[in-house]
């Protein structure tokens, strides 16, 4: 299950904690926007251009300029929710789904019967429901909700569920076992700032306890593997045909490197037109962030954490053999 982290936790400083949520191995950075509030709006999302997770946003709006569309897909965000009680003509929502570029849905809260998604199930790529008041942080989760949940998905299978509204571990393993997609969390990821690594593993994993990196590993024949003398389009064929973001380099069984698409950006950079010459090792990251077989999976938030980077390919050595990888990679 996927989680996407609510900067209005926090209050302000919303950089920092977008910063820290993505350490933590979170995949989204929710953030709620309604149309009449000043105090954010839709072209604050500029601080969150660059190295940032993907946006995930939910707009408590009446209706929707073309300028909102427009600032809507210059901020690139992945996904986009539309709060549907707080559309003044519910028809915006056919109107604007073609125009946006990012997946699109709809929240609902839980006085709104399920029927309505009938109507606009043509529309939408998935469903936010709000188990609680909108833009409220620290929020009681209403149980009746589980029952919506349960309803949604099974007339609607192939419909991405989101939750959102006083998310707690133990509230996310019950969602989980209802088969959603993501829920969204806030409050409850700030409450222990140091040890936020732990907090995000146990709402990604359902507070399972130790699980091994082996159990969630791809292994050597799933995963893009090149030689070291491996020429600069044989990685590119190989990282667009897995489309994990990252080559391995092995040599006698061992890791010798990896190539990201973060390095192949930096090798153009560096190199121009000669990076086309350039053979693997030339600009490959000889000491890349490997993990022991042996570890846990809440080693390996800690260690990202601690380390204050974010690595969504994470190499799997055994005895100093490369036997696969974990892929964090953000998903749907």
């Amino acid at each position: 299950m996927f989680v996407s982290g609510s900067i209005f936790a926090v209050k302000d400083n919303y950089r920092q904690y977008a910063e820290l949520l993505k350490n933590a191995c979170i995949d989204y950075l929710h953030i709620d926007i309604f149309q009449k509030d000043y105090n954010f709006q839709l072209n604050d999302l500029e601080m969150f251009k660059g190295d940032f997770l993907p946006l995930d946003l939910h707009l408590i709006y009446q209706s929707f300029s073309e300028n909102d569309v427009k600032a809507i897909n210059h901020s690139r965000a992945k996904f986009v929710n539309v709060q549907y009680e707080s559309l003044t003509d519910k028809n915006e929502i056919r109107r604007i789904s073609g125009k946006i570029n990012a997946s699109f849905g709809i929240a609902l809260t839980a006085e709104t019967p399920l029927e309505m998604l009938d109507e606009n199930i043509d529309y939408i790529s998935q469903v936010l429901v709000m188990c609680s008041q909108p833009g409220v942080s620290g929020a009681v989760f209403k149980e009746e909700n589980y029952e919506r949940i349960e309803k949604i998905r099974d007339k609607y299978p192939t419909l991405k569920i989101w939750v959102d509204g006083g998310i707690d571990n133990k509230i996310a393993e019950k969602v989980g076992k209802l088969k959603a997609d993501v829920i969204v969390s806030g409050s409850y990821l700030c409450r222990d700032l140091k040890n936020i690594y732990s907090l995000a593993y146990k709402l990604k994993y359902l507070n399972e306890e130790n699980i091994k990196v082996t159990r969630n590993m791809l292994h050597l024949r799933e995963l893009p593997v090149v030689k070291k003398t491996a020429g600069f389009s044989d990685i590119i064929i190989e990282m667009n045909h897995y489309r994990m973001g990252a080559v391995l380099i092995m040599e006698r069984g061992e890791l010798a490197g990896i190539i990201t698409d973060g390095d192949v950006r930096r090798g153009i950079e560096e190199y121009g037109k000669e990076i086309f010459e350039k053979k693997a090792f030339e600009f490959m990251n000889q000491l890349p962030f490997s993990i022991d077989s042996g570890k846990t999976m809440e080693e390996v938030f800690e260690s990202l954490t601690q380390m204050r980077k974010r690595t969504d390919f994470i190499p799997v050595t055994e005895n100093g053999k490369l036997i696969g990888a974990l892929d964090l990679h953000v998903g749907l």
